[in-house]
């Protein structure tokens, strides 16, 4: 029987089949590339342009989708990097 790491099964960050070893392999990724000062730069940036940007009533519905396509991108890295944070607070040991 696979072991639970090499199982696919749909990720809980984007939905996309993968492993969770691959899965837990993309987070780090993620945290160690945005945790840089220039990956927080890039992230603030398109934040800037996605995440802070506001479309006013008269937007065409496909560039409204499209926006809600790229805030989605943003929401994946972010929760990954939650994550990744979250794990990383439970492994941290007491400071008796």
């Amino acid at each position: 029987m696979p072991s639970n790491n090499s199982r696919v099964r749909p990720s809980p960050f984007d939905g996309f089949s993968r492993s969770a070893a691959l899965d837990d392999k993309i987070t780090e990724d993620v945290s160690a590339l945005f945790r840089t000062p220039t990956g927080r730069a890039v992230l603030d940036y398109l934040e800037s342009i996605t995440i802070r940007a506001v479309a006013g009533p008269a937007v065409d519905p496909n560039e409204l989708m499209h926006r809600e396509g790229q805030r989605f991108i943003l929401s994946v890295i972010s929760a990954r990097m939650d994550a990744k944070q979250k794990k990383e607070a439970k492994h941290v040991p007491d400071a008796d």
